[in-house]
């Protein structure tokens, strides 16, 4: 069975402020099919396939100064909160499947 994470993120809000954000809802998947999470090398690999997905999902767009535009961050911290509940729920299958062994 191939478990993914899907990070979603509204980018309506964003619309205005970052007009290279203005493409809609997105969402990348984030395959762990290959990871056992019980390893933590592998938990380092999952975290920054999911930084590469938050990134992609929230791109830093034209830099007019060297910060961060506030809408880049915004939309960064709500995409990692909604991953946070899939990744514990992946983890927690996973628990289930070696406890009924």
């Amino acid at each position: 069975m191939r478990t993914t994470i899907r990070t979603i993120v509204m980018l309506t809000p964003l619309t205005l402020a970052l007009p290279a954000l203005a493409q809609g809802p997105s969402a990348r998947t984030v395959s762990v099919s290959d990871l056992d999470l019980t390893r933590p090398d592998d938990m380092r690999v999952l975290n920054r396939r999911i930084a590469a997905a938050i990134e992609a999902v929230c791109p830093d767009g034209p830099r007019v100064s060297p910060l961060r535009h506030p809408d880049v961050i915004k939309c960064r911290r709500i995409a990692a909160a909604r991953a946070k509940p899939q990744i514990a729920a992946v983890i927690a299958r996973r628990n289930e499947r070696l406890a009924a062994r």
